[in-house]
């Protein structure tokens, strides 16, 4: 018997392959009912598939001394085919290339005999894989971005560095989590994300927020944050949830902006006074929980550490550069020993058999 899913598949004029694709990640439990590309989306969805395609295709192509290199446009416009004709018009992979090669192959002008593959069946393949990736990172982009507009706020820092930046699921997550604790107290009411996987039933009750608060949030609300905000006592009289971290000689965006450039955009300002001399300042005029200067320097640290921690491209740097230079070495287990054999995979024939490394 056919159950209505299978009802639906067949209305469908698309193949149920393509239907069934990613149906995990969707309201249905058999079916992918993303948000379809558009004509609009295909050339920033060709740039963020093209360079993820194979490190030898990014190399040959995009390389200054790449073997390909004056034909990177035209594998863009591939791409771009490609992706028009799997996303948008819903043909599969194995039609586009018996139908399609000439829209993803190079013909030289002066002999049309001359043709360039610039894409492989396996490449097609791995294209559709990564149109996928690029339709849930659009939907998600779509969705943060409905949020922040929500908020209500003008941020020069998200606005001009990280929403160019935002190139992967996980740094949509980062920015996520960075907008939830800079604008905790607009989160509650304007800042809750939506994706096709988690709309709220009609009757389902609201899910309520924790109550539990971080030693974070409780140094923000606190006479802390002047001292880690600015050297002025006419700011003690501003909400210190918006102060910025000027105190210290330079924001934490602008310690990220100078991790991240090639050379220092950004110069720290000293105090003209010492620490412990500026941090007196910041005192509580109550005896009953005044706190030495040291302990207001150290939570102070704190405030700094934790908004340097959250931001989003210093998160997105270190992962690259974990991806780039990370290995991780295993000492095999004696049942290891046994089964990693001179033919496993995980075999390093340089290595001894007591210590055998993958990477």
């Amino acid at each position: 018997m056919l159950t209505e899913d299978d009802d639906l598949i067949r209305a469908q004029d698309s193949p149920e392959r393509m239907q069934l694709a990613t149906s995990s990640l969707s309201q249905s439990s058999s079916l992918s009912l993303h948000t379809p590309l558009t004509e609009s989306d295909l050339d920033d969805a060709a740039g963020w598939v093209t360079l993820r395609i194979s490190p030898k295709k990014a190399r040959d192509f995009f390389s200054p001394d790449g073997v390909h290199s004056h034909l990177r446009e035209d594998l863009v416009l591939a791409v771009s085919y490609a992706l028009r004709y799997l996303f948008i018009q819903e043909f599969e992979v194995p039609y586009i290339w018996t139908h399609k090669r000439d829209y993803i192959s190079y013909f030289n002008p002066k002999d049309l005999r001359t043709r360039v593959e610039l894409l492989s069946l396996a490449e097609l393949w791995r294209i559709y894989a990564l149109g996928q990736k690029y339709r849930s990172l659009a939907e998600r982009r779509n969705a943060l971005d409905s949020s922040y507009a929500r908020l209500g706020v003008e941020d020069k820092y998200y606005d001009n560095d990280i929403r160019p930046q935002i190139d992967s699921v996980e740094v949509v997550a980062d920015t996520t989590e960075w907008l939830a604790m800079k604008y905790k107290d607009r989160k509650q009411d304007h800042f809750e994300l939506h994706f096709h996987d988690d709309e709220e039933q009609p009757e389902t009750k609201k899910r309520k927020m924790p109550s539990r608060i971080s030693a974070y949030e409780v140094a923000k609300k606190t006479i802390v944050s002047k001292l880690a905000a600015v050297s002025s006592p006419l700011i003690g009289f501003m909400k210190p949830t918006y102060f910025a971290l000027q105190g210290f000689g330079i924001q934490p965006h602008e310690v990220v902006q100078n991790y991240i450039a090639s050379n220092h955009a950004n110069f720290v300002e000293d105090q003209e006074l010492n620490p412990l001399v500026y941090a007196e300042q910041f005192s509580d005029l109550d005896a009953s929980i005044a706190q030495p200067p040291e302990e207001l320097l150290r939570r102070a640290r704190m405030i700094l550490s934790t908004e340097l921690g959250k931001d989003p491209l210093l998160r997105h740097a270190v992962r690259d550069l974990f991806k780039r230079e990370a290995v991780m070495s295993v000492l095999p287990t004696d049942r290891g020993i046994s089964k990693i054999v001179d033919h496993h995979p995980y075999y390093v024939s340089s290595l001894s058999t007591d210590f055998r490394t993958t990477s």
